[in-house]
């Protein structure tokens, strides 16, 4: 019996980016970002304390997020 061969190829989403990501702390009221799984939203309200952002999505509604924590842990970007 013969098996496939065994592929030592390691993908490219297993490496953080080395390209500089926007600093989540200037995310501004209509900015456009970009979740995992909801896709592109606009940021409708920031709030300084305790640190929350509303974001509308046209297919999910409006979600909040915590930030940082939302950028950093990977469930937003800002779009580019």
């Amino acid at each position: 019996m013969t098996c496939a061969p065994f592929s030592t190829a390691i993908p490219d989403y297993a490496f953080p980016s080395t390209a500089e990501e926007p600093d989540a702390s200037n995310v501004q009221n209509g900015m456009k970002v970009v979740h995992k799984s909801f896709g592109e939203g606009t940021v409708r309200v920031k709030r300084s304390e305790p640190g929350y952002i509303f974001v509308r999505f046209p297919s999910g509604g409006e979600k909040q997020f915590r930030i940082p924590d939302a950028f950093e842990n990977g469930f937003l970007r800002l779009k580019n």
